[in-house]
């Protein structure tokens, strides 16, 4: 094995324990180390690239989801290529089922029901709750439909950052709202 192969690994099993802890800067130098890896394998099985940005982002909601789990006995960088690949190879599916599907029409805005007020002051409540930086991303993403290159131009943070963001986010407002049920 080559000098420059065992250098990244030993960088990449520590970087994993210092993110398994929960340093948010070590999950972010694992994204920015495998980042251009992953983008390269999802955009050669999805082919498309709305498609392969949504694949690219739930590898790494996964990878931090999952992180926990990671046992060291293959590299890190195989541990993420097999979700990569299994999350494009789903995405490519969709895709192609999506394809085949007949257009539905769309009903007018005045016809959708209403969220239930309960549920909105809930949802109200645990965003109120977030940070401020997990709240911006949150909410340009979620509620202005920003992807997260264009979070990163706009915020100026690197991509691992914003993935990160996203997901503590996520997960506490999803954790918040269980409580809440």
């Amino acid at each position: 094995m080559s000098r420059a192969r065992v250098t990244r690994a030993g960088q990449d099993s520590q970087l994993v324990l210092q993110a398994q802890r929960g340093d948010q800067r070590a999950f972010e130098a694992l994204v920015r180390l495998h980042e251009r890896y992953v983008t390269g394998l999802v955009c050669s099985i999805v082919r498309n690239p709305t498609d392969a940005e949504d694949a690219i982002q739930e590898v790494w909601l996964r990878v931090v989801e999952h992180l926990g789990r990671f046992d060291g006995r293959s590299s890190f960088r195989t541990w993420v290529h097999q979700i990569a690949r299994n999350i494009a190879i789903d995405a490519y599916r969709t895709r192609r089922y999506r394809s085949h599907e007949p257009l539905e029409e769309h009903e007018p805005a005045d016809k959708r029901q209403a969220p239930d007020p309960l549920l909105q002051r809930q949802l109200e409540r645990a965003v109120g709750d977030l940070s401020e930086s997990h709240r911006m991303m949150w909410s340009l993403r979620e509620l202005e439909g920003l992807t997260v290159q264009e979070l990163q131009d706009r915020i100026g943070v690197p991509k691992g950052t914003v993935l990160s963001r996203l997901y503590y986010a996520r997960n506490k407002l999803q954790n918040r709202l269980k409580e809440a049920v």
